[in-house]
C-alpha cells in the first residue's frame, strides 16, 4: 500500500514538472519569436494557467511523497 502512495507521489511530481516545463518553454519560444519579428509579444493566459497547474500538481506530489517519508520514519 505504501508503494502505491510513493508511485502516486512520484507520478504527480514528474507530471507537474513536465507540464510546467512545456508551458514555460512554449512561452519562452513565443517571446523569442515576437522579439525576432519585432512585434509586440503578448503573454498567453493559457500558458500561464498551464504553468501554475504544473506547479500545483508538483506541489501535491511533493506533499504526498513527504507524507510517505514521515510514515516510513514513524513520526506520525
Amino acid at each position: 500500500m505504501v508503494m502505491v502512495e510513493v508511485l502516486k507521489g512520484v507520478s504527480l511530481l514528474a507530471s507537474g514538472v513536465v507540464i510546467a516545463l512545456i508551458c514555460s518553454v512554449a512561452g519562452f519560444q513565443a517571446g523569442v519569436r515576437a522579439d525576432l519579428d519585432q512585434t509586440g509579444g503578448q503573454l498567453s493566459p493559457v500558458l500561464l494557467v498551464g504553468f501554475f497547474i504544473g506547479l500545483v500538481v508538483s506541489a501535491v506530489g511533493a506533499i504526498v511523497l513527504y507524507r510517505c517519508y514521515e510514515r516510513a520514519r514513524g513520526v506520525r
